[in-house]
């Protein structure tokens, strides 16, 4: 019995169901419907659309027409609309609505990349990356040039993008110049002078990028009338090199100076006589006296003015670093030295 009571009642709802839609009276209605909205400039205006429904009809159809009013500028102006849902049955509703499209987003940096170079090098800029969501834009630029102290400056380059509705960025990119390259040194490393030359001077030539450096030196005086030099050259902003350089002090014996030894003839050395170290075939060297007239020969056969021993030392000791030897040819009481280079 209670089936059969369940059974009518569901019946007769279908009948009075039928019976409304059949004579359908009821308007639409408008879902979530809002009269005044503000959207972007880049949103598409076809997404913002109204949605109605009715309860006969399942596809509520929706007329509309629109009115556009112009704002301040071209992204910003104003759309007034007027819906009508209506249903099979020729029910409906009317709804209007305001939208507001504004831009008020500013153009968009892709940020900079601050950099470091060297005070010879060019200042360039990079090009800025920048977009915008609705329209063009104007970009200009300025530059600043900040003094950090003697040895650093900062180039700042600021730009301005302004889109047409005025919305504005801003951006910049520093680039810092510094002195950041120790001079560079060049010269001779072995320089050979007469005991009368005034050594007190400088030897070697001192480039920088970009200042001129203060160059000081100082003297290691080492046996047999050597000195090694060492060069210090200092840029304004404490970039430092160093060089070192051997600098042979020829001392000339005067004739009969030297009377320890025989002459060419076996005979001391006399007063008249001159002191030569000289040079043998076979790359050794002994002391001999020639007369005054016959020291110009000598010496344009390689013989050195002055007697002489010989030893060999490290080439090290002398100048660090090295891999060569040096034969040394040495005068009395160290008074004479001359190098020669031993592969």
């Amino acid at each position: 019995m209670k089936n059969v009571t369940l059974t009518l009642i569901a019946f007769l709802f279908s009948i009075v169901s039928f019976s409304q839609c059949e004579n359908d009276s009821i308007n639409p209605y408008f879902v979530n419907f809002e009269p005044e909205i503000s959207i972007s400039c880049d949103v598409d205006l076809s997404v913002i659309f109204p949605v109605a429904l009715d309860e006969c009809d399942d596809s509520v159809e929706i007329a509309w027409y629109q009115e556009v009013s112009t704002g301040i500028c071209e992204n910003n102006y104003d759309i007034f609309r007027v819906y009508r849902a209506f249903d099979n049955f020729g029910n409906q509703s009317v709804e209007s609505q305001m939208i507001h499209v504004v831009d008020e987003t500013s153009p968009l940096f892709i940020p900079f990349e601050a950099r470091t170079v060297d005070c010879s090098d060019s200042i360039v800029f990079d090009d800025p990356q920048v977009t915008d969501n609705c329209s063009d834009f104007a970009l200009t630029s300025y530059d600043i040039i900040s003094q950090i102290d003697s040895c650093t400056t900062n180039y700042i380059r600021v730009w301005q993008a302004i889109d047409f509705c005025g919305n504005t960025s801003i951006s910049s990119q520093t680039i810092t110049s510094q002195d950041l390259t120790p001079p560079v040194i060049t010269g001779q490393i072995y320089l050979e002078f007469s005991d009368s030359v005034n050594i007190d001077s400088i030897f070697i030539t001192v480039t920088d990028n970009c200042v001129i450096p203060v160059i000081t030196y100082s003297d290691v005086e080492t046996s047999g009338n050597n000195i090694i030099r060492t060069y210090t050259a200092t840029d304004y902003c404490g970039n430092t090199s160093t060089f070192e350089q051997i600098i042979h002090i020829d001392v000339v014996i005067p004739p009969g100076d030297d009377d320890d030894d025989d002459d060419d003839d076996g005979n001391n050395g006399g007063g008249n006589l001159v002191a030569i170290c000289h040079a043998e075939g076979n790359g050794s060297y002994h002391t001999i006296y020639v007369a005054p007239q016959a020291v110009p020969a000598h010496l344009a056969h390689g013989d050195y003015l002055g007697p002489c021993t010989e030893i060999i030392i490290d080439w090290q000791s002398i100048l660090p670093n090295s891999d060569l030897q040096m034969r040394v040819i040495k005068g009395k009481d160290n008074k004479y030295k001359k190098f020669v280079k031993v592969q």
